[in-house]
């Protein structure tokens, strides 16, 4: 009888550490990432952070019309300050929590990504360009932990600051190299910057829209070949005169 007794304890705590690893597995598989709630940004499907949690508070919303404007701001990120920030009776965070759909994953963010703009930099000589650089985790969110710096590989051309501050030098173009560094996670992206004696049409007016810009793009490229023409034409011109000396 003892030992059937001992069986049937050693079979319960058996039985009891598996339930309690399938829970353990379940509440990990319901974490969720900023990039899982950032794509229910909208009235009719709004997540949102709270406290560090994920809640889905698409009927919350409907049911207090009178902070519908507050929380649909916030569909998508994190409502914390701003729910806190409610009236007392709609300021507990006990008053969403049967909305709650998990913990937000702790996953640390990690560099993965870069992007620069304007789509195509062009300056005059002696103009300036100001690139905006955004360094991005594997969310596709800003990752601040990077360190970016610029190079121009023909400074004859332009230049580049340390702040991404493009200066025309003289007519044609030159590449501007940009890097973002974080630990032993290096990306570099590259941007060609035309460099010319006037103003050009702006070639990323309309980038909303693809047909619009691959006709604006075409048209700017034509006024650049245009320049660069004149100054090949000139620098033949001078090289000729100087052989006649």
């Amino acid at each position: 009888m003892k030992k059937i007794l001992k069986t049937i304890s050693l079979m319960s705590l058996a039985l009891t550490v598996g339930l309690v690893g399938l829970g353990n597995s379940l509440a990990e598989a319901a974490s969720y990432t900023k990039a899982e709630v950032a794509n229910h940004n909208l009235t009719n499907d709004c997540w949102i952070i709270v406290d560090g949690n994920v809640y889905n508070l698409t009927s919350f919303i409907s049911s207090h019309t009178g902070e519908e404007r507050a929380l649909t701001n916030r569909c998508g990120h994190d409502g914390t300050k701003a729910l806190k920030n409610w009236p007392t009776e709609v300021n507990t965070v006990s008053e969403i929590s049967s909305y709650l759909l998990g913990p937000l994953t702790t996953i640390l963010p990690v560099l993965t990504s870069l992007t620069v703009t304007p789509i195509i930099p062009n300056v005059i000589i002696g103009g300036n360009v100001q690139l905006i650089t955004t360094s991005k985790d594997q969310d596709k969110l800003p990752f601040a932990g990077a360190t970016v710096t610029y190079s121009s590989d023909n400074p004859t051309i332009a230049t580049v600051s340390s702040t991404g501050l493009v200066t025309g030098v003289a007519i044609g173009k030159a590449k501007i190299i940009i890097t973002s560094v974080n630990g032993d996670i290096t990306i570099h992206k590259e941007k060609v910057v035309f460099v010319t004696a006037e103003a050009l049409p702006n070639p990323n007016l309309h980038k909303n829209d693809k047909e619009d810009q691959g006709q604006h793009l075409g048209y700017w490229h034509k006024w650049f070949n245009r320049f660069e023409k004149m100054f090949q034409h000139q620098k033949g011109l001078d090289r000729q005169q100087k052989n006649n000396r």
